[in-house]
């Protein structure tokens, strides 16, 4: 029998639904892209035209293929493409499939917080993740954000339902396959995530193991054609760009000057400004190297890739020094604020001041759960986890929302924290 709470749960859902629904479809009209943009462009219109999945740009079916970026998004975009609604262009097409994944995550994200919080708390809770200003602006962008947001969001949910059955395991597996397909580097996550599930019941093994088989088998495919083509076992080999981009005498918090030197010839030469001779060198021979790869050769991601770690190891050896103090202040933009986005809206007083207050709030109850930590332990590894990826490599605005659940898991806990304090002076 469904109580008069649940009542009253489920109508706030369907306001909050309905109301974030409205606001999207505001943005849509006003702040959504209106092309794909940068690498989607070029991988969706070379899988589309050439049937091969690429990150460069030609006229030819010559390409080299893929190691680069995740494959999942533009693969989603070519089977929506092929999807014929009310002859809306693409781009629309792309940005309403994404409003309406993460209104759909916003169910999620609610019934995963059942678990953990009342009525009024849980309330405060899921208004941060429906109306977080990132992911209202996300939504209509060309970006993979937003589809890592619903399939963590159903991560969560699989994660901390209740029934301790095996279709829990096997979406658990699914949607951790989808999201290593995705974001390459969440693999390593969901070993740390099994590794304490199995820790904290060894009678789970074997639905543990299910779920672990199963998301094999969902990047099982591509894990194959990259070890046909490339030698590996590989989802992305980036890592040696990621971290070079992040760390030479060109990186900031977001350190796209460092991106447009390489690849922009129409760089602005006034960020240089600060570039010492020796610096402006190394970096120009960098450049040349990694335009002087062969386009026809299959294995110029890999290729690339590895002249970016050479240069990466260079960089660390040089001046360490420089590049941790570097790594704490893209930490602190991850968790707090980017004082160096490239997001023009980003410094809006309606997006910068929740913004804040949301990030204070949240590292306060971050370091309140610390103390009972195999409780919370899924979320501090989320936070954790990506925190510290981010951190080594490069800051945006958006990477923040893969850990919005995190975020607004921690930020209920400091409100009450908060809240029972003040009772008790009372």
């Amino acid at each position: 029998m469904i109580t008069n709470i649940e009542i009253k749960e489920k109508n706030f859902l369907i306001f909050i639904i309905f109301l974030n629904l409205i606001i999207k479809f505001l943005f849509f009209f006003y702040y959504r892209d209106l092309t794909l943009a940068n690498e989607w462009s070029v991988m969706f219109k070379n899988l589309d035209n050439f049937g091969i999945l690429s990150y460069h740009s030609t006229q030819t079916n010559q390409l080299p293929p893929n190691s680069y970026m995740p494959p999942l998004y533009v693969y989603i975009i070519l089977i929506i493409s092929n999807l014929n609604l009310f002859d809306l262009s693409l781009v629309n097409k792309v940005i309403i499939f994404q409003i309406i994944l993460n209104t759909l995550s916003i169910i999620f994200v609610f019934y995963t917080f059942k678990n953990f919080f009342k009525k009024n708390i849980l309330f405060f809770s899921i208004i941060i993740y429906a109306f977080y200003p990132l992911v209202i602006y996300s939504s209509v962008q060309i970006s993979s954000t937003t589809i890592t947001m619903f399939l963590l969001s159903m991560f969560c949910f699989f994660h901390f339902l209740r029934d301790n059955i095996y279709y829990k395991y096997v979406f658990f597996g699914i949607t951790a396959g989808l999201l290593i397909l995705i974001r390459g580097e969440f693999y390593l996550l969901y070993f740390i995530i099994l590794i304490f599930e199995l820790i904290k019941n060894k009678q789970n093994f074997t639905k543990l193991l299910l779920s672990l088989i199963i998301s094999i088998v969902i990047i099982s495919p591509y894990l194959i054609r990259n070890y046909n083509i490339f030698e590996k076992v590989i989802i992305t080999q980036s890592i040696g760009y990621n971290l070079w981009r992040g760390n030479n005498p060109l990186s900031s918090v977001d350190s796209m000057v460092s991106h447009n030197f390489i690849y922009d010839s129409t760089v602005d030469k006034s960020k240089l400004s600060n570039l010492s001779d020796n610096d402006f060198k190394s970096l120009s021979l960098l450049k040349k190297r990694v335009n002087s790869i062969d386009d026809n050769n299959i294995k110029y991601d890999l290729i690339r890739d590895n002249i970016f770690l050479d240069a990466f190891k260079i960089n660390i050896r040089n001046e360490p020094i420089k590049y941790i103090l570097l790594s704490c202040k893209k930490l602190l933009s991850f968790i707090f604020i980017n004082f160096e986005s490239n997001y023009e809206n980003y410094y809006k007083l309606g997006v910068i001041v929740p913004e804040i207050l949301i990030s204070i709030l949240s590292f306060y109850g971050f370091i309140y759960c610390l103390f009972n930590y195999r409780k919370n332990y899924f979320f501090i590894n989320l936070f954790i986890y990506y925190s510290a990826v981010f951190s080594i490599f490069f800051v945006l605005p958006r990477y923040k929302l893969v850990i919005l659940p995190a975020l607004c898991y921690f930020a209920t806990i400091g409100l009450i924290n908060i809240l029972h304090r003040f009772n008790l002076k009372k």
